[in-house]
């Protein structure tokens, strides 16, 4: 089970009717669940948390943003000015460093800040180093029900290309359900609206 997975494999038989006791999809179906979950963070952003460690971003703004969101904390914020390199501390309403950051987390958005006031990251070609944990439930057993039933939705979509998808009518085999031709059934995007990105339209 990868780390990002939004359903469990006793989640992902319940809903694609498969027994505990089958053990004929026992190696393919973790590969599915990870890939709907990958598929499904690639639209609405990180589920379940994973840390990005070492994201470049390149400087000469007073503000950056994450390639992944919601972001749930930051870990580091380094800048290189030339060769030297400096380790940014986070500011709050009681602290504000001369070398710190502020964090939007919802929006991923990492500003430069300089006491009380916005500052230029330093110029140069990838020379901001960002390591952060990016989504919203710490684990897969936290995520909430409507993310879950979101990824089913995609998961029984994907799994009928592995059911019989003919039937016996009269002695003839007649199509019981059309091949899948695309991921993401309509019920997911409508489910998630709130959440989706436009990038995965």
């Amino acid at each position: 089970m990868a780390t990002n997975d939004v359903l469990t494999p006793t989640e992902a038989r319940t809903a694609l009717g498969i027994g505990a006791g089958d053990a004929k999809y026992e190696t393919l179906l973790p590969i599915w669940i990870t890939a709907v979950s990958s598929k499904l963070d690639s639209l609405v952003g990180p589920v379940v948390y994973s840390t990005i460690t070492g994201e470049l971003h390149s400087g000469g703004a007073s503000h950056l943003y994450l390639k992944k969101s919601p972001v749930a904390s930051v870990v580091s914020v380094v800048e290189y000015d030339s060769i030297a390199a400096g380790t940014l501390t986070a500011s709050t309403n009681v602290s504000q460093p001369t070398a710190g950051f502020l964090v939007d987390t919802p929006a991923g958005k990492i500003v430069r800040r300089d006491g009380n006031a916005n500052r230029i990251f330093p110029y140069g070609l990838d020379n901001i180093y960002v390591t952060y944990v990016a989504g919203r439930y710490a684990n897969t057993a936290a995520v909430e029900a409507r993310f879950k039933a979101g990824a089913e939705l995609m998961l029984k979509n994907l799994w009928r290309t592995f059911e019989n998808s003919a039937q016996n009518v009269n002695e003839f085999d007649v199509p019981r359900q059309n091949f899948p031709r695309f991921a993401v059934p309509n019920a997911v995007k409508d489910l998630l609206a709130d959440e989706w990105r436009s990038v995965g339209f």
